[in-house]
């Protein structure tokens, strides 16, 4: 287990490039002996290089004890890769994720069924209809869908979870008080309050980089039994994704697109490359056996010719009128009635208002 000390110098440690921070642990033998040895040792310093002088800061303990108050002021919860709720994904090696996460909201979410969707900023209106489809079938269906809060397919992948009641984890390329895009607050707001989370590995108030973004995308796959790549563009940061995913061992899906569109042409490189087809939600549920069969139709009971002239102006109306019924069917209302009662007996049919039917749906 880590000590509070060694959370806090870890936390210091998001300062650093992923790679720099690697190197470091695998020289001093560990993240305890790291703490134990930093300040002491000349190769760390040049390892650390110009953020050495920074992460000295985080050596102290009334820096620490600063730190800890702070946290607590704006509402920022800590994880550690010990924690539980970490995520058993997260802590595959492959993932190279921090031993330290900030979050706010539902942090059980991160050990949940998590599928990833992302895709270009600069999305269509192909892209933005397929987003919300494959989302919201998969969220529909139990995943926690995870992306990264930006413009474009993520707030579309976020939105689309929300819409049908789902859960969903946003995970910023920032610290959790420097959301962007500002547009996207609201969002955020929205996911914390309808059960879902927001994290990040970065400091509170660290703004993004270029950086940034394309290391948290490691956490986006890690965290997710799958990516599916809805749109991109041949330098999409969506195909770091879809990169670290394969480099985890995740399925990768894509979304085809028309060949002479460039927001697709990275998502068809990636099929024609051999990723999974993703036409749809379905497609992603029946890859891991999740598709359920289709309701079988309900049979009809035998019917007359006036029965079934009856019944059918129920099959394209949401209600349908007594008067209306007898006007169209040129039947008399005693005859009306009593079909309609017979079609109620066989659960075919329910009565709204005394004058109004409407087909039942079970």
């Amino acid at each position: 287990m880590l000590s509070q000390s060694e959370i806090l110098f870890w936390m210091s440690l998001a300062l650093v490039p992923v790679s720099r921070q690697s190197k470091a642990i695998k020289h001093a033998g560990s993240v305890s002996a790291l703490w134990e040895r930093f300040g002491k040792d000349a190769a760390l310093d040049e390892i650390f290089g110009d953020k050495t002088e920074v992460l000295k800061r985080y050596h102290s303990e009334q820096f620490i004890a600063d730190c800890l108050e702070k946290l607590v002021k704006m509402n920022v919860k800590v994880a550690t890769i010990y924690n539980p709720y970490y995520g058993e994904l997260l802590r595959q090696p492959e993932v190279a994720a921090p031993y330290v996460l900030y979050y706010k909201g539902n942090a059980r979410l991160f050990s949940s069924d998590c599928f990833a969707v992302v895709g270009t900023r600069a999305s269509s209106i192909y892209g933005k209809n397929m987003t919300e489809k494959i989302a919201g079938t998969l969220a529909e269906n139990g995943f926690t869908i995870v992306s990264g809060l930006a413009t474009g397919i993520d707030t579309f992948a976020h939105a689309a979870a929300l819409n049908v009641k789902g859960k969903t984890i946003a995970v910023l390329g920032s610290g959790l008080n420097k959301i962007g895009p500002v547009g996207n607050m609201a969002l955020a707001d929205k996911i914390l309050s309808s059960g879902g989370a927001i994290m990040s590995e970065y400091l509170p108030n660290m703004t993004a980089t270029r950086f940034t973004f394309p290391e948290r995308n490691r956490l986006i796959s890690g965290l997710s039994k799958g990516v599916c790549v809805i749109e991109a563009g041949d330098k999409s940061g969506a195909l770091i994704t879809a990169k670290f995913a394969l480099d985890q061992n995740r399925d990768v899906f894509a979304v085809p697109g028309n060949v002479g569109n460039i927001r697709s042409a990275g998502t068809n490189r990636l099929l024609y490359e051999g990723a999974l087809v993703a036409r749809s939600g379905e497609d992603i549920l029946a890859h891991y056996g999740m598709l359920r069969k289709p309701a079988e139709k309900k049979k009809l009971p035998p019917m007359d010719d006036d029965t079934k002239k009856v019944f059918d102006m129920f099959i394209d109306a949401d209600s349908v009128c007594f008067d209306d019924i007898v006007e169209s069917t040129e039947l008399s209302p005693k005859k009306v009635s009593s079909i309609l009662t017979r079609l109620e007996i066989d659960k075919l049919i329910m009565k709204i208002n005394p004058n109004e039917f409407s087909k039942n749906g079970d």
